[in-house]
């Protein structure tokens, strides 16, 4: 064969070539839907769209993750549902999944994980593992667990410390199972208002007092300038579980599978000290070490268990009253391993607590 042939076979090969793959077709772009209900200013809001997503994108080479909060997309049972069907990718739900499982219910008992090292070690026992058993087996895979604030509080005019503060007292509460008993034990009445009603609501004199996150506290303390803190997680245990579809999940290759399991699992891990930074940060700048003065005041491990002592078991036991018999081992393991945390990593010991706070301003969107 002469060069002349060579080089003409050559170049139709080449031609060749180059029409087949200018024919072939892209890579498919992998589209992750996360829906959660956290509000746009909340720190777990700016984690997911400025570390959770990025994290992923950058993990799983053509993927694009778009996230939906404040329910846009999905409310936390429609969630659920939508995961188990295939029909989303990932959500962040937490203890309003007990519409869907009423064992969300357990590990928003309040008064148990009352420091924050107890907070931080929740996803390493065995309430969470069982969890993670639990609703793999109804389709649904959890992923990482989120620690929302754990300064929730109780905010009024004037402060509210001793359980006989409460006695008497009209209060306004978000979760009937967990906190309506608590405020029952301490002689009160619970009052199922929203956050945005409030405000009006302590004016008109419909409320005394209210349970509710530092966020919440902000929108009403011209109104409400006491905010007492009894403990981390004194008013409610707030984790989300992150989760994925087990039907989505399975039809992934075990890279991405890998890949979206060691992005959550960075993700959830910045967001303990992005959301620890938030509530530091606003404990800084409101927090008062005398209970006379208005401002966050973090009760002492005394003044908690004075709480502790007056409510009992009456939550366990009406959370066990409206759950099954399986329920009680989970409850008292929450309970028994709570304990044992807090005695573990009493306030001011956890890694979690020698965050830079200051390092994080930025990150949760915070001035001075």
């Amino acid at each position: 064969m002469t060069r002349k042939v060579v080089s003409i076979v050559l170049l139709a090969a080449l031609a060749l070539t180059l029409v087949v793959g200018g024919c072939a077709k892209a890579p498919k772009e992998l589209v992750i839907r996360y829906s959660t209900d956290h509000g746009s200013v909340q720190a777990s809001a700016y984690g997911e769209s400025e570390v959770m997503a990025p994290k992923i994108e950058e993990l799983i080479p053509g993927s694009k993750v778009q996230v939906y909060q404040g329910g846009a997309l999905y409310k936390p049972i429609e969630a659920l549902n939508q995961l188990v069907a295939g029909n989303l990718e990932l959500a962040g739900v937490d203890s309003d999944g007990a519409g869907w499982d009423p064992y969300c219910n357990i590990w928003a008992i309040p008064m148990v994980l009352t420091t924050v090292g107890a907070h931080a070690e929740f996803e390493n026992g065995s309430v969470a593992k069982a969890m993670e058993t639990r609703m793999l087996g109804k389709g649904v895979r959890i992923l990482g667990w989120m620690i929302e604030s754990m300064v929730g509080g109780a905010m009024a005019p004037e402060r509210y410390l001793e359980p006989s503060d409460f006695t008497g007292k009209k209060v306004r509460m978000s979760a009937t199972l967990t906190q309506g008993p608590l405020i029952e034990a301490l002689g009160g009445s619970p009052m199922s208002i929203s956050g945005a009603d409030f405000a009006s609501a302590l004016q008109t004199g419909v409320v005394d007092v209210g349970l509710s996150t530092v966020g919440g506290w902000n929108q009403v303390r011209d109104f409400a300038p006491y905010y007492t803190i009894f403990g981390a997680g004194g008013v409610f245990s707030d984790f989300y579980m992150v989760a994925t579809s087990e039907k989505w999940y399975s039809q992934q290759s075990k890279d991405v599978q890998a890949k979206l399991a060691e992005a959550i699992a960075y993700y959830c891990d910045e967001f303990k000290r992005m959301q620890y930074s938030e509530d530091m940060l606003a404990y800084t700048q409101y927090g008062t070490q005398d209970p006379s003065k208005p401002g966050m005041y973090w009760a002492s491990a005394a003044e908690v268990q004075a709480m502790k002592d007056v409510i009992g078991t009456a939550i366990m036991d009406n959370i066990l009253s409206k759950l099954d018999a399986q329920a009680k081992p989970l409850v008292d393991a929450f309970v028994a391993e709570g304990a044992a945390l807090v005695a573990k990593y009493p306030a001011g010991t956890h890694p979690l607590e020698k965050t830079d706070i200051e390092s994080y301003r930025a990150a949760v969107h915070m001035t001075k």
